[in-house]
Parts: structure tokens; C-alpha cells; sequence
């Protein structure tokens, strides 16, 4: 992740064990100012919070009308040219780069920011990128 943010004081909310994330089956997902993750804060698994962070970070590094009017742009991009909605979460510069931090190891910083207390290893190490974190 890059620390060159030019919002660098935007606070975020962690919210565990998320309804909204149950409901429409995703792992995670970053909304401004909020963090919504499936999983319980002992459960959720590393790589999946590095993937979220990474996503806080692109909201810090671009601001949240930037990042979120350019992958709103990428999700109507992607419908337009093939008609694949769920193409566009899968594969743009933003995804590309959370997909990529997944296996990096949370750092101090990560860790405290979350208030997460599990484990710093990436137990689930597969490839296969899943929609939004679909179970």
C-alpha cells in the first residue's frame, strides 16, 4: 500500500460481524466512513482485512469522490462492454490492487487501527478472486 495519501486523517469505522455483509453474502466492504466485514473481529482472516485496508487506503490516497465515482465507473464500463456486472468488482486497477496486498501481512499500524486480534498469518492462500468476497 502506498503512504503517499492525500487524505491521510479520514476515519474509518470497523464494524465486525456485519448484517449488511451477511445479507448480500459478502466478506467485506468499504462504504465511507465504514468498514463492514462478515466475520466476528477473533474470525475474520487476515487476508481478508488486508484486502479491506487496501481499499481504505485508495479512499485516503484518492478521496471518497474520487475513488467511489471511478469504480462506479468501472462497474458501468464493464456492463457496457460485455455485459458482465460482476466483472467490474472482479477486475479493475482497484480490486487488482487489493487482490495483490492480500497475502502482504498486516502491519502494526493495520492492526491497531482495527483493533483486530487475530492471528498475522494468511492461512487462506488461494487465488480464485470471488465477487465482492462472495462466500
Amino acid at each position: 500500500m502506498t503512504i503517499n495519501n492525500k487524505y491521510p486523517n479520514l476515519k474509518f469505522y470497523y464494524i465486525f460481524d456485519s448484517s449488511f455483509t451477511k445479507f448480500f453474502k459478502l466478506e467485506g466492504i468499504v462504504l465511507y466512513p465504514f468498514v463492514f466485514i462478515s466475520m466476528p473481529k477473533d474470525k475474520v482472516s487476515p487476508k481478508i482485512l488486508k484486502h479491506e485496508l487496501t481499499h481504505v487506503e485508495q479512499v485516503r490516497r484518492e478521496g471518497p469522490l474520487k475513488f467511489y465515482t471511478k469504480y462506479l465507473y468501472y462497474i458501468y464500463k464493464s456492463r457496457q462492454q460485455n455485459g458482465n456486472f460482476l466483472s467490474a468488482f472482479l477486475y479493475n486497477e482497484y480490486e487488482d490492487e487489493a487482490y495483490e496486498n492480500e497475502t502482504n501481512p498486516l502491519t502494526d499500524d493495520e492492526i491497531r487501527e482495527t483493533e483486530w486480534k487475530g492471528s498475522r498469518t494468511n492461512k487462506r492462500n488461494n487465488k480464485k478472486r470471488k465477487f465482492g468476497h462472495y462466500k
